[in-house]
């Protein structure tokens, strides 16, 4: 039983698609998203209902506080760990989510022997870089580590600062780790369902209509609530996500509504799970436009055919 793994960019139903086929075969869903894990952050993530929840096995949703960080080490180990356990009770894995990096671990292995940094020790390092502008790190980065500063988005501070602290505590670069872990993709041990659209207007609808249902939810209230919760912890990578980072970056001088701001970046992380979509080769490609985005059932049975 290969465990299928349903990807694509955000908004598309990957969700949906991994219910409809717990409702056909004893599955359980294995959540490939990173904000997920986190407890409290549940409308700004999409998590899946409680009563979905309930009646389908669910993994690595709400089983993480802040101020835990979990990795994409863990997400590897814990995913091998749950198709092992799941499969012997003959149930189907489906790991589903949008997170690519992700995808990308568990296809080809993952630097779970990368450097760790001590901040502590190496503080004045980490002052130098901070007072420097994004623009000015990632310039370095693409000096001394362009392999890595290609893989990242040029304003994505977090992953450009790691990059330069590993290079000038360990004289040695973030992508040469990577490359020496890297493993070959064993195509057979999992089936890949990716879910995609060549309607971009489509696509934008969808964000759209899953952003104001997000609103009418009450995403800015369960943001102010975690906000209290957390005001020690704003940094940490789940306030970084979209739907969150917005609202932490507001104030009342913004003359652009945080909706937007979250219209906007998420229409731009679409983008980049386009791009990355390019490094996978799928089982089974999925057109989505308003045609055929209701054929859910037929897209399941069709999965399953393959699968079996």
């Amino acid at each position: 039983m290969r465990p299928i793994i349903i990807y694509g960019p955000t908004a598309l139903g990957k969700s949906n698609l991994a219910i409809e086929i717990a409702k056909l075969r004893p599955s359980t869903i294995i959540s490939m998203d990173s904000v997920m894990h986190y407890r409290g952050f549940d409308i700004g993530s999409a998590k899946p209902s409680l009563e979905e929840r309930q009646r389908f096995p669910h993994h690595l949703i709400d089983h993480i506080s802040l101020p835990e960080v979990y990795t994409v080490a863990d997400f590897v180990n814990d995913v091998k760990r749950i198709i092992s356990a799941e499969t012997m009770k003959q149930r189907q894995p489906i790991i589903v989510g949008g997170t690519l990096l992700y995808l990308n671990a568990l296809l080809y292995g993952h630097n779970q022997d990368a450097p760790e940094v001590n901040l502590t020790t190496h503080q004045s390092i980490l002052e130098t870089i901070k007072n420097q502008t994004q623009e000015e790190r990632y310039n370095e980065l693409m000096r001394i580590d362009p392999d890595w500063a290609e893989k990242i988005n040029k304003n994505d501070s977090q992953r450009t600062i790691r990059g330069l602290m590993v290079y000038h505590v360990h004289q040695k670069t973030l992508s040469s780790y990577h490359r020496s872990q890297k493993n070959e993709c064993n195509t057979n041990e999992y089936t890949l369902v990716a879910l995609t659209t060549s309607d971009r207007q489509y696509l934008r609808d969808k964000v759209k209509i899953r952003i104001d249902n997000m609103f009418n939810a009450g995403l800015e209230e369960e943001f102010e609530t975690l906000r209290c919760q957390y005001s020690e912890f704003l940094s940490h990578p789940a306030f970084k996500s979209i739907g969150y980072k917005q609202f932490v970056e507001s104030d009342a001088t913004d003359s652009i509504p945080v909706q937007e701001k979250i219209f906007f970046a998420t229409s731009q992380f679409a983008k980049r799970q386009f791009t990355w979509m390019k490094k996978f080769t799928p089982n089974i490609t999925i057109e989505l436009d308003k045609n055929n985005e209701k054929k859910i059932r037929q897209n399941a049975y069709s999965i399953l055919e393959y699968n079996s």
